[in-house]
């Protein structure tokens, strides 16, 4: 699920950014593959676990600590999205799994996999 326009991303309830942009987001719930057989038919179908997760890019301004940001933590962070239409999606024992890079032009790719995600 995509969603493109006007958010904010927080991590356990501290802005992160407010900004607009393109952010995509996961419940994790099972992912269908079909089951072809030699004639290209489908037989059934396999079922494929996903990581509820939140993967987009932001601003890093000199008030965000990006050390902190792309660390570890021992049980995980909250991470939201609030839409601008007051949507909110809600990533729990969420841990950082992005690569840590940003550009000179100051923006940086997160990715977060978490527990379990809520979408209201």
């Amino acid at each position: 699920m995509m969603q493109v326009g006007l958010f904010k991303l927080l991590r356990n309830g501290t802005l992160i950014a407010a900004t607009e942009g393109e952010f995509k987001v996961n419940l994790g719930k099972p992912k269908a593959n079909a089951v072809m057989d030699g004639y290209g038919e489908v037989q059934g179908f396999e079922f494929e676990g996903q990581a509820p997760s939140i993967e987009g890019e932001i601003y890093v301004k000199k008030s965000l600590d990006v050390e902190e940001l792309i660390s570890p933590s021992d049980e995980g962070d909250t991470i939201a999205i609030k839409f601008q239409d007051k949507r909110e999606f809600t990533l729990e024992g969420a841990q950082f799994t992005g690569d840590g890079q940003f550009s000179t032009k100051g923006r940086l790719p997160v990715s977060w996999q978490g527990m379990s995600a809520t979408f209201s």
